[in-house]
């Protein structure tokens, strides 16, 4: 049985999020096909614009492959945009390299960047007291400074709206950064 709005909700985390709407969209396995082929396309050249600017911040270096998030424990947010700050001054990194905080939950934040960036702000005296995870995120995301509204609108351009008009939302859809359906 397909999820029914009068007792479902649907929450996805980044890329997640794209299922989740396709499926918010849809009241019946027949209807989310047709939208769930556009997701993957939307998906996949989602995925080719962020491979796209790994190239262009990372060039051709040898860590291609490495993560591009590492789990920090402990940090508040504000220390953490504090230290990168002074990170960044004292390193020159240039704006296209810099860290950023890419997710903050209750315990921890998610810092992103080169991977040989990260592990140069990860390396720093000022981090030793914080466990640190690297995550297999291997492409830059939740960058506002790396990816902008054209890159969205490329994205949306080559995207058939059809499956998306005919079913507006039918499942509510959670926030995962408000909470608010």
């Amino acid at each position: 049985m397909y999820p029914q709005p009068s007792d479902s909700y649907v929450l996805g985390f980044c890329m997640g999020s794209l299922a989740a709407v396709a499926v918010s969209c849809s009241r019946s396995l027949s209807e989310l096909l047709p939208i769930a082929v556009q997701t993957v396309l939307i998906a996949f050249r989602l995925g080719l614009c962020a491979l796209e600017m790994r190239d262009r911040v990372d060039g051709c270096s040898d860590d291609r492959g490495d993560p591009w998030s590492t789990i920090v424990w402990g940090l508040d947010p504000q220390q953490a945009r504090d230290q990168i700050e002074v990170f960044c001054q004292t390193t020159n990194v240039p704006q296209t390299r810099r860290p950023w905080i890419s997710c903050i939950s209750k315990n921890a934040i998610t810092l992103s960047g080169s991977p040989s960036t990260l592990r140069a702000f990860c390396a720093m005296p000022q981090m030793a007291q914080h466990r640190t995870a690297p995550i297999p995120i291997c492409l830059p995301a939740h960058n506002g400074a790396l990816f902008t509204q054209a890159d969205i609108t490329t994205i949306l351009d080559t995207t058939p709206t059809t499956p998306w008009e005919q079913l507006p939302g039918q499942i509510p859809y959670i926030s995962h950064v408000t909470g608010n359906v």
